[in-house]
């Protein structure tokens, strides 16, 4: 169910998030305007340095598509299939039958972020995927000692890496686990072997896009003047402890003011004790005013957390390290907490950090599996009964969960003015109360039915729970909201403003007076970091103008890439700011005349047009 109706929503809406209107689908609006995909002079350097793969999979459904994006988001769905079933083959591979499986596909399926993502031109999906199938590969060539796919974990590698700068951190517990085992097991040659087909697979698929890096920077992985800004500038047990909770911190949003206020005054004790700033610059990319999300960022694709799946991944990673847990799911566990400590030890705190950890929670998704599946694993016998008094602790929170979250708890806790005036939602917490007190009944009295009154609890409430994130989600909502129309409402043209609706009309009334005033094929375009880019590209395409956009007035490093345009001056330059204060030098542009401006946008033509 979720999987279908994502696959709708990412078949009928646009891309529209923030990040792709501004650089993700106006690279590939480049590659397809110059035929290449080598870098072009451009005002925004992300365009062009950022890891490439999910862009070149859009880049080839664009194509397809005669430069609709109709399909474009089909490339995060399908990662989003893809991961599904590898979290599936993973549990499998560490121990896990086919119940264990299903619920470890479940809980990806049902995680807000990965939902709200399946449906956009974001790429952490994709990254998750490969990190997920890297993983796996690392994990069998250990387990199995088997040859047969020894491409496959190099190829994941290289791939993830060739996607997302996060991977190289999230994947190196993994594939130094995969070195070190195979050379404990079958000596270092094979060590070494593996160590060159890992190193051959990565070359390969990024030595072309670190190169054309290196050739302007002097960096493979590009400008260092913004990689230094995500790199924290300080390091120690405090420093790395503030990255961890305000990490996790991301999680813990809910549609209750008064819990988030609760959670952020604890972390800001927790700085105190730290002894720790908790916007200290030197470990925060982008500060804000609260640490927990918003209600309102809930349902959005940049903020969102994964509350439930956050706290099951919690207990799940506890008892597998602190538990009996078996040979292969204790050092998995270990490896997923490295990659997460990685990240916190080495890049700063941002407040769409949550997005960021999509593929730390595919990975989690196998240990969850396992924490509510126990019996599917081949795990000791004493383990066993240690999980039927856990069955019994689970019955008494069951209880004690069902009684306590009553009506008029949740009214207090949520509702505004403390009164719960819809009377189908009174009805709805009284029936789920009794729910989940006879679950809790019923696993105290019949604890060897405890896989099947898990099975039950967890398929509710990670389907039901899912449902806000699939009908709701801000930038792309089944059904219209404060926040936005139904996406069955709104023509494409005007969901690509979703993030920001007020420039629907400036933009296309820029592009309307660019066809009457200046009806040439190129078009310059100074525009601030940050500015929406895209959209230009599908207006001018819906009004039927052949126009191909390129940046001018250059102030980095790519101006000493070889302009495409011709030796004479653009006959029309748009001059497209984030904020109304931004003040850009135009020297260049003197001898051209401004002959609209709706701040923080201008259209300039040259004086003999005029």
């Amino acid at each position: 169910m979720i999987a279908t109706t994502t696959a709708v929503i990412a078949l009928i809406a646009p891309p529209n998030n923030w990040d792709s209107m501004t650089y993700h689908m106006s690279r590939v609006e480049h590659w397809r305007a110059n035929g290449s995909v080598v870098h072009y002079p451009t005002n925004v350097v992300w365009q062009i340095y950022l890891n490439p793969w999910a862009e070149f999979a859009i880049l080839q459904f664009q194509t397809l598509g005669f430069g609709s994006d109709r399909l474009a988001n089909l490339v995060q769905w399908f990662a989003f299939l893809g991961a599904l079933v590898g979290v599936s083959l993973l549990v499998r591979l560490l121990g896990g039958a086919l119940f264990a499986q299903s619920l470890a596909a479940l809980v990806v399926a049902s995680t807000p972020m990965v939902i709200l993502q399946s449906t956009s031109t974001q790429n952490d999906v994709v990254c998750g995927f490969f990190v997920v199938a890297a993983a796996y590969f690392a994990f069998e060539r250990v387990t199995t000692s088997s040859r047969k796919h020894e491409w496959y974990l190099p190829l994941s590698v290289a791939l993830a890496f060739a996607t997302k700068g996060t991977a190289y951190l999230f994947l190196l517990p993994f594939v130094g686990y995969a070195l070190i085992g195979v050379m404990k097991q079958e000596g270092l040659r094979s060590g070494f072997r593996l160590s060159g087909l890992l190193v051959l697979a990565i070359l390969l698929l990024n030595i072309g896009h670190w190169a054309r890096n290196f050739g302007l920077w002097h960096h493979p992985l590009g400008d260092p003047q913004w990689l230094v800004q995500y790199q924290n500038e300080s390091f120690g047990i405090p420093e790395t402890l503030s990255n961890v909770v305000r990490n996790l911190a991301l999680h813990l949003g809910t549609p209750s003011s008064k819990v988030n206020a609760f959670t952020e005054a604890v972390v800001q004790k927790l700085h105190g004790v730290l002894g720790i700033s908790i916007s200290d610059p030197s470990l925060t990319f982008s500060q804000r005013d609260h640490i927990v999300p918003e209600a309102w960022f809930l349902t959005h694709e940049d903020y969102a957390g994964n509350g439930l799946a956050f706290v099951l991944s919690c207990i799940a990673v506890g008892f597998a390290i602190l538990t009996q847990a078996g040979r292969r799911i204790r050092p998995f566990a270990l490896l997923l907490c490295s990659s997460g400590l990685l990240f916190c030890i080495l890049l700063k705190w941002a407040p769409w950090n949550s997005r960021l950890h999509t593929p730390l929670f595919f990975l989690a998704a196998v240990l969850v599996g396992w924490l509510l599946a126990p019996r599917q694993f081949k795990v000791p016998n004493m383990n066993r009964v240690w999980w039927k008094r856990v069955a019994v602790l689970t019955g008494i929170g069951l209880i004690a969960g069902g009684v306590i979250l009553n009506e008029w708890v949740i009214a207090w806790l949520f509702a505004p003015g403390g009164t719960i005036h819809s009377q189908p939602m009174r009805l709805g917490i009284w029936v789920v109360g009794a729910v989940t007190t006879a679950c809790g009944i019923l696993m105290i009295s019949r604890s060897r039915w405890y896989l099947r009154t898990v099975a039950v609890l967890v398929v509710l409430i990670f389907t039901l729970g899912a449902l806000p994130w699939v009908a709701l989600n801000q930038l792309r909502p089944l059904i219209s909201t404060p926040y936005a129309p139904s996406i069955f409402t709104r023509s494409r043209i005007e969901q690509l403003f979703a993030n920001n609706s007020g420039l629907f009309v400036p933009y296309t009334e820029l592009v309307s007076m660019l066809i009457q005033r200046a009806p040439c094929r190129e078009v310059g375009l100074k525009i601030q970091v940050g500015a929406f880019e895209y959209p230009l590209w599908q207006i001018a395409r819906q009004a039927g103008a052949d126009v191909v956009f390129r940046h001018v007035e250059i102030d980095n490093e790519s101006a000493r890439i070889v302009k495409d345009f011709s030796r004479e001056a653009p006959c029309a330059v748009m001059v497209i700011a984030r904020e109304k204060e931004w003040d850009p030098d135009l020297s260049g542009l003197e001898k051209m005349q401004m002959i609209w401006s709706r701040p923080p946008i201008r259209l300039l033509i040259q004086t003999a047009a005029g």
